[in-house]
């Protein structure tokens, strides 16, 4: 299995670390040692570019996870600007994005103990911020303006993203993806789920894009899809961290895969 190289982690955590704006690394060998570390649990079908960024990010999870939990002052602001960068990329006003930034920190101090795993901790502020978010959405506080122009007048639209692009704007943790590369060595199948669930595309739509003859084989192979993650107890507790905010019933335990 080719593992990640120090160029390589070094070059992720500067390309990472710039674009998250991270600050909470006083020692950059002893978060590299860690990422090294972290390589060995990573799949062998996760590219040594893409593991060394995984590595990163799971290795500076636990810096972000141990200033919080002692209340330093830098981990919640790097949280706060996180979330604030986050509601603003989609569309939400300052004043809206502050807001959701402000709750987002409360509501990870207040529940951090459902943290079972440090290292999967910027995936779980991922979802801490959909959950500060949508209370916000709940007061009817969702209508985002288009974007305009120095004139006033609407910015022309982006044309909508491919497939594998809007997926991985939705599942955006970069730990998660190498997980469900992992726990889903089959293409087909993983096409299958995502475009089922993470996409909402009925079997039917799924099969003509997959040139599928046959609905039931659609759904045959995402049922296999999800019994295969069920099986696959490193996403399956990371699934259920990510999950946790959001009052879904965790996974851990369960052994039927159930057709909506």
């Amino acid at each position: 299995m080719a593992v990640a190289s120090d160029e390589e982690l070094l070059a992720a955590w500067q390309r990472l670390a710039q674009r998250n704006r991270w600050t909470l690394v006083d020692n950059i060998d002893a978060l590299l040692a860690e990422a090294r570390a972290e390589c060995a649990a990573l799949t062998e079908s996760t590219s040594t570019a893409a593991q060394a960024e995984v590595a990163v990010e799971r290795a500076y999870g636990k810096r972000l996870y141990q200033g919080l939990s002692e209340r330093d002052d830098r981990a919640a602001e790097e949280l706060r600007v996180r979330c604030y960068r986050m509601a603003r990329k989609r569309g939400w006003t300052h004043e809206d994005a502050e807001d959701i930034a402000g709750e987002a920190v409360l509501r990870a101090l207040n529940n951090l103990q459902q943290v079972r795993a440090p290292a999967n901790m910027l995936g779980w502020t991922l979802m801490v911020f959909k959950s500060a978010q949508q209370q916000l959405i709940k007061q009817g506080r969702n209508q985002v303006p288009f974007p305009t122009d120095a004139e006033g007048e609407p910015r022309a639209m982006p044309d909508p993203q491919p497939m594998a692009e809007a997926i991985d704007d939705r599942i955006t943790d970069a730990d998660l993806r190498a997980r469900l590369v992992a726990a889903l060595p089959n293409e087909r199948r993983r096409t299958i789920l995502l475009r089922w669930v993470v996409l909402q595309e009925p079997p039917r739509v799924i099969a003509q894009a997959l040139n599928v003859k046959e609905v039931y084989i659609i759904r045959n192979e995402k049922r296999r899809a999800l019994l295969d993650l069920l099986k696959n107890e490193p996403f399956m507790q990371l699934a259920d961290e990510l999950a946790a905010l959001s009052g879904i019933e965790p996974t851990q335990g369960k052994e039927q895969a159930h057709e909506p």
